[in-house]
């Protein structure tokens, strides 16, 4: 972020998006014209991302690179087991259970469990 609030992506954030993308094993699953146009924006760029519509796309292409992160998938994940829990809570009578839908550190635990649990036992 610079000093008037707007978001800026320098050449060095692209570069270390593309890196987290294929050491995720994501670059591939990304559509090659979001490829493209994260690579063409790297060899293109010297320093600031100015364009707005450029940064819009960018900002995306980055967000969905993220979103295959080991924490996305157990927030993700978490999410949906704590959403489980709180029903039955709640038909069980517990009032407060709505609550836990908002407790991060829960969610990703559930998350995490669930992940780290193996297979057969899920």
């Amino acid at each position: 972020m610079n000093t008037e609030g707007k978001p800026q992506l320098t050449r060095n954030d692209l570069v270390k998006a593309k890196r987290r993308a294929l050491r995720l094993k994501v670059w591939f699953k990304l559509k090659k014209v979001e490829r493209s146009i994260l690579e063409l924006s790297i060899k293109c760029i010297k320093t600031i991302v100015k364009n707005k519509s450029l940064i819009s796309i960018l900002q995306k292409i980055i967000n969905e690179i993220n979103n295959y992160t080991f924490k996305a998938k157990a927030r993700k994940i978490g999410y949906e087991l704590a959403l489980r829990q709180v029903k039955a809570a709640i038909q069980s009578g517990c009032k407060r259970a709505q609550e836990w839908l908002n407790d991060e550190g829960y969610i990703t635990y559930l998350g995490v469990q669930y992940l780290n649990t193996p297979s057969a036992y899920q």
